[in-house]
């Protein structure tokens, strides 16, 4: 079975931003995210990649060695007239995608958007993040230049904001999971809490962890 992954930000072949990340130069950059996509992604997968695909250059024939099957959506730095030759490697094309009941863009979006969307899966804003939940960045620094399954990525979010919420005393509950240590009653029988720990035995989530063990360098 095929699955969906995502990442933003990969500025192929852009000196300065390789130097930025810490690497010795682009070539070095480059063959570092090309080896940790291609064991992540396998050539049945889809994959979007958010925009900045390079740096304004017009040779994209790097894409050829990635694995899956690309579809973009365009950021600040990827040019209008280049759009032909990235059809060559992707057959979609796009400024936004609503998936999942999220919303990806390369830009975040205006909060006032989130009533239509559950998150902003975006990148551009490199290490940063939005002091937001609701966001969630998927630029290469925030990743570990490794592409993200994008199911396990909205789990994980969902699951960090649902215990932030019950630690703030916004939840229907008001005790903590059994996997945590409560002894006033297991809750384990309730279908979110049964998801999340079963997903955490997997490693699907990684307790205290909203990167899901993603590391923001290389």
């Amino acid at each position: 079975m095929s699955k969906l992954h995502v990442i933003s930000d990969t500025h192929f072949g852009h000196e300065n931003v390789a130097k930025h990340r810490g690497f010795s130069c682009a070539q070095e950059m480059d063959e570092h995210i090309i080896e940790n996509w291609n064991k992540t992604v396998s050539k049945k997968d889809v994959i979007w990649l958010l925009g900045d695909i390079t740096m304004e250059k017009g040779d994209y024939s790097i894409l050829s060695r990635l694995n899956g099957m690309l579809k973009f959506v365009l950021g600040n730095h990827d040019q209008p007239n280049h759009t032909k030759r990235l059809l060559e490697y992707s057959g979609s094309l796009a400024g936004a995608i609503k998936l999942r009941d999220c919303i990806f863009t390369h830009i975040p979006i205006h909060p006032q958007e989130f009533r239509k969307f559950k998150f902003n899966i975006h990148g551009h804003v490199h290490h940063n993040t939005v002091p937001d939940n609701r966001y969630i960045n998927v630029c290469c620094e925030a990743i570990g230049y490794t592409p993200a399954e994008i199911d396990k990525l909205i789990l994980n979010r969902e699951y960090h904001n649902w215990i932030q919420s019950r630690n703030e005393g916004k939840d229907k509950w008001g005790e903590r999971l059994c996997y945590c240590g409560h002894t006033n009653r297991c809750d384990c029988a309730d279908p979110t809490i049964k998801m999340f720990k079963e997903s955490i035995e997997r490693k699907t989530i990684i307790p205290n962890d909203p990167n899901n063990g993603w590391k923001p360098l290389k």
